[in-house]
């Protein structure tokens, strides 16, 4: 294929992303698992797309997604979504967290998650409402497929070898 495009990050993948980020929270103690994310996202990943070769893009420009849009996605959407859980858990639970609030908070993640399988780009509700998707780093290979006529789906040819690929 001369023009690689960017590769979907498979749904089944995804979801193995977010087992394996629950599993490196409780394994960092959460602490560390906040001060990888902070470097990871400069790379446009979380801790655990960092192990697996996936990447955020933005699908404004087909770039990986800046620090600012991993914020947005990762503090200020997540967040939002958790509300709903804290709410019910502080109604329901008459305080702000029971036993099962980490049931239930994960409950809506996956929830919000789910679209991944329902959606063209395969893109959880965060990424939805960050306008990102999410790229499998390990299967795009060939001709730079973040050029600014590129979009993720574009089948185009495009022009210039990707030779440093820490750069995407």
């Amino acid at each position: 294929m001369n023009g690689a495009v960017p590769h979907l990050a498979d749904p089944f993948k995804r979801v193995g992303i977010s087992v394996l980020e629950l599993i490196l929270v409780c394994i960092t103690l959460i602490v560390g698992w906040i001060v990888w994310s902070v470097m990871s996202a400069r790379n446009a990943q979380t801790p655990a797309m960092s192990r697996v070769g996936v990447r955020v893009i933005s699908l404004r420009n087909n770039q990986p997604a800046s620090l600012a849009t991993m914020a947005v996605r990762e503090l200020l959407v997540k967040a939002i979504l958790m509300i709903p859980a804290i709410f019910i858990t502080f109604v329901v639970g008459d305080h702000l967290f029971t036993w099962w609030t980490p049931f239930l908070v994960f409950a809506f993640w996956y929830v919000g998650g789910s679209s991944i399988f329902f959606t063209k780009e395969h893109q959880a509700i965060w990424d939805v409402l960050a306008n990102t998707t999410v790229v499998d780093v390990m299967h795009t290979h060939g001709d730079q497929w973040n050029s600014p006529s590129s979009k993720v789906g574009d089948d185009k040819p495009r022009g210039g070898r990707v030779t440093d690929r820490t750069a995407w």
